[in-house]
C-alpha cells in the first residue's frame, strides 16, 4: 500500500496509509475481516458538514456516529476523537462544517475533524 503526503501541520492520528471502501461507496472492511471486496484508496482529507446522530459500540470501540445530510454517507468517529471536537468546537447543536479525514485505531478506522480550512491551503 501506497502512503498519502500529509501536510505537517496535520495530527498526527491522520492515517497515513489508504483507507478500505466497499461496493456502496462506503467505508469497508476486507474480505479477510468477514467484510465484501473493498477498493483501497488514498486518505485525502475531504470538506463536509457532517451531523452527529448517536453513539455505537462495537466489540473494540465506542463510536460517534456522524451523516453527511447531502449525500446521507455515514461516518463514525472514535469517543476519544469525540472528545477532542467537543473540547474544540463545543457540543454540536447542527451540522458540523469543516475538513475530515481518516484516523486508525487497531483495526478500526473512523474519522477526525481537521478544521474549519483546507489543509493543503
Amino acid at each position: 500500500m501506497a502512503k498519502t503526503k500529509i501536510p505537517r501541520h496535520l495530527p498526527d492520528k491522520l492515517y497515513s496509509k489508504q483507507i478500505p471502501w466497499n461496493s456502496t461507496g462506503a467505508l469497508g472492511y476486507p474480505e479477510s475481516w468477514g467484510g465484501e471486496a473493498v477498493v483501497w484508496k488514498d486518505n485525502v482529507p475531504f470538506e463536509a458538514a457532517l451531523r452527529a446522530y448517536y453513539f455505537s459500540r462495537g466489540r473494540s470501540s465506542a463510536k460517534l456516529e456522524f451523516k453527511d445530510d447531502v449525500n446521507k454517507q455515514s461516518y463514525e468517529m472514535f469517543l476519544s476523537d469525540a472528545g477532542d471536537l467537543i473540547k474544540a468546537r463545543g457540543i454540536p447543536k447542527g451540522p458540523i462544517k469543516g475538513w475530515w479525514a481518516f484516523t486508525k485505531k487497531g483495526q478500526n478506522y473512523g474519522i477526525v475533524y481537521l478544521g474549519k480550512v483546507n489543509p493543503y491551503e
